[in-house]
């Protein structure tokens, strides 16, 4: 059972007849993802620079991550509202996804120049299905249980003091928590499942063979 497998940049990739098609996020944040088609060479360039980027910003982003936190633990002790605290860590989540998606996007475009477009399309089932195969069972039910414990202690404080009432936005986190808790949950269900098709499919090749995500 492959549960120790995390290679999440794989899951950009599925196989096609004539290789692979990458996914790229569209450069604007907002717009349909762009589609190449890529052989293993390019793929395999694609995933290392992915990698290095991704590297490269893991200290600044844990630091931004810091300041959320102080944003919305240490401001409401200065007279600042929970609510405007909670507005105020949102835009500086947001910019800080903008910077970093700007800087991967910059850093992928060379590869991507000139590359073959391609029109078909990977579904949210087959995302999803990619990602649960290249993301590892524990990370899975870290984020799964993460999710839980999230939209549990949000909804006790939230009912506790009333603010799931009188606050929208506490009503949208503890949304997001639950759909999260779910997907994450969903996804390391796919895993197990998986897991148990390739032990069965070695035990018995010609009853049980793995299916894997591949172009119709």
């Amino acid at each position: 059972m492959a549960s120790s497998s995390y290679d999440p940049d794989e899951a950009a990739f599925k196989r096609i007849a004539d290789g692979y098609l990458f996914q790229s996020s569209s450069p604007w944040i907002v717009g349909p993802p762009r589609r190449y088609v890529v052989n293993e060479a390019q793929k395999a360039a694609i995933v290392s620079r992915m990698r290095r980027t991704q590297r490269s910003y893991s200290i600044p982003m844990a630091l931004g991550a810091l300041a959320l936190v102080a944003l919305v633990v240490v401001l409401p002790h200065y007279g600042v509202m929970a609510g405007a605290a909670q507005l105020y860590a949102l835009g500086l989540a947001f910019g800080i996804f903008v910077v970093i998606h700007a800087y991967r996007m910059l850093r992928l475009r060379p590869l991507l120049v000139g590359l073959p477009r391609s029109d078909t399309r990977i579904s949210f089932q087959e995302l999803t299905s990619l990602y649960a195969q290249h993301l590892s069972s524990r990370l899975l039910g870290f984020l799964t249980v993460g999710s839980a414990v999230g939209f549990v202690a949000k909804c006790g404080l939230g009912f506790a003091s009333g603010r799931i009432v009188n606050e929208p936005f506490d009503l949208v986190t503890v949304a997001i928590s639950a759909m999260m808790a779910v997907y994450f949950g969903y996804c390391l269900f796919l895993k197990m499942q998986f897991g148990r098709r390739a032990l069965s499919s070695a035990d018995h090749p010609s009853l049980f063979p793995l299916r894997e995500v591949s172009a119709k």
